[in-house]
């Protein structure tokens, strides 16, 4: 992989698919209690108005924070504030798209790539994205919480911002509090945080560095089967800190790579997904390259993948 992220990330061939419909539910028990907290937060930027925060309970950014609430990931209070979130990313990606009328969707698109990192770092800077309320999910170490940012799925190319919430590596100051859980084998390591799984993409897609440091790994499959799954060797790795940007175009969707927590604090990422509106799973297009790539790997999927380079990893790998 390289760091040109204008050439690598984000130029490819639009779908002609067409967007999934998404219907907010008609009854939703939480909607009256986050409006009401939004409005007595004062919060407006400046600029935010009752529009704005209307159009946030109406679309599928609230599903996903309704989701995390229900989850225990977010408390009231941190529901807010990603809604606050939401609906201040919602509204500099809106000035951006004002900004160049002239632009295609996918042009425009390609143009949001390039912004994003100067574009989510200043708001994190002027503190008009607020990350102190984001919680991880679990102390598993295979596992990190994540969060819808924004969506859209009002185009024939739908794309969306995940937020992703990684522990850091086990210290005194975070200890497991479940013994069940601190005799599992399955337990963060004690020498890095959370990480993601063996994976590859179903669609082009980025990813935006805005706390913490992450280290990324990259598997190529290789020739040979043992126990029925693939082999993979290591093609590469790199230190992302705070302010890193990089992906994967549509031409490395059958890269296989994975993201982990080499730091001391909690890490949080952004990740730009193009082909997917972070509610449905996946759209036509982001369901054929997702065959194409298991095709391209050997008939592997990333589940098998993944089981063969634990059993065949590098020696200085050992224990990871």
């Amino acid at each position: 992989m390289t760091n040109t992220i204008s050439t690598r990330i984000h130029q490819f061939t639009p779908s002609t698919n067409q967007q999934h419909p998404f219907t907010v539910a008609a009854s939703n028990p939480l909607e009256n209690e986050l409006r009401q907290a939004l409005v007595e937060s004062n919060f407006s930027r400046g600029t935010i108005t009752q529009a704005d925060i209307q159009d946030y309970l109406d679309n599928q950014a609230y599903t996903g924070a309704r989701a995390d609430y229900e989850h225990n990931l977010l408390p009231l209070s941190g529901m807010v504030v990603h809604a606050q979130n939401t609906i201040a990313v919602t509204h500099e990606i809106n000035k951006l798209r004002a900004a160049n009328p002239a632009l295609d969707e996918n042009e425009f698109q390609n143009l949001l790539g390039e912004k994003l990192t100067d574009m989510l770092m200043g708001m994190k800077d002027n503190k008009q994205l607020n990350l102190a309320h984001y919680q991880a999910k679990n102390n598993h170490k295979n596992g990190y919480a994540k969060f819808l940012l924004y969506s859209n799925s009002n185009t024939p190319l739908p794309h969306c911002l995940q937020l992703f919430v990684f522990l850091p590596k086990q210290t005194a100051e975070s200890p497991v509090t479940n013994n069940q859980q601190a005799q599992s084998s399955k337990l963060i390591n004690h020498q890095r945080g959370q990480r993601t799984k063996l994976h590859n993409h179903i669609a082009p897609c980025a990813s935006y560095v805005l706390q913490g440091t992450l280290e990324e790994t990259t598997y190529c499959p290789i020739e040979g089967f043992r126990k029925n799954s693939p082999l993979a060797i290591e093609t590469g790795r790199q230190r992302r800190e705070t302010g890193s940007a990089d992906g994967f175009n549509e031409h490395e969707l059958n890269t296989v790579h994975r993201l982990e927590n080499i730091g001391n604090d909690i890490a949080i990422s952004v990740h730009y997904y193009r082909e997917m509106d972070g509610i449905q799973h996946e759209t036509e297009k982001a369901s054929s390259l997702r065959r194409y790539a298991v095709d391209i790997t050997g008939k592997a999927n990333v589940a098998n993948l993944y089981r063969a380079f634990k059993a065949n990893k590098p020696a200085d790998m050992i224990g990871l």
